[in-house]
């Protein structure tokens, strides 16, 4: 019987939600005088995939000349919202990746102990990005916004999640150092 690779099951699966959670945004009325409403659902949709958020800065719109070149929308999505669609898929087969091969403590083995630790310190700090992110939509004058306390709850999930695999990380390179100059 085959296994589930959720390296490949992951990214559709969040893909299709993040697609209907867009949708769901886009479709909701922003009620008169609030400039500063987010839906919910793009809400849920910034906690589920706050990672993703970052390949927002690769939209080359952000980049200065380029911006009357490039389209604000194509295929009825914002130019911002596909390159975070790319993230998703970016961000997901990683996470499923990573659950396909539950890593262990051999993984310094594999890979060697500079990559693990480079790759951990790039955690730790997109925790740190996510945890501040969270942290500022949870600040004062939004705390009475229920669908931003979400978003921000999903946020810290996420920050929180990547400290913890960053540690472990670490101490799974400096156990396999340790082991190495023992033995």
């Amino acid at each position: 019987m085959r296994k589930l690779r959720l390296s490949l099951a992951l990214p559709v699966i969040q893909f299709v939600i993040a697609l209907a959670l867009l949708e769901w945004g886009y479709r909701t009325p922003v009620p008169r005088g609030s400039e500063l409403y987010v839906p919910t659902g793009r809400l849920i949709f910034r906690g589920l995939n706050a990672p993703a958020l970052i390949f927002r800065f690769l939209n080359p719109i952000r980049w200065g000349p380029t911006f009357d070149s490039v389209p604000r929308s194509m295929f009825g999505f914002d130019t911002d919202d596909l390159f975070i669609l790319l993230g998703v898929i970016v961000v997901w087969y990683c996470v499923g990746r990573a659950l396909d091969q539950q890593r262990t403590s051999t993984t310094a083995k594999r890979t060697g102990v500079a990559t693990v630790l480079v790759t951990c310190l790039l955690l730790l700090a997109l925790g740190g990005l996510l945890f501040l992110t969270g942290l500022h939509d949870l600040g004062p004058g939004r705390a009475n916004n229920p669908a931003l306390a979400v978003g921000a709850f999903l946020t810290l999930i996420w920050s929180v999640t990547l400290f913890f695999l960053s540690g472990r990380g670490v101490v799974q390179a400096i156990r396999f150092v340790a082991r190495g100059s023992s033995g």
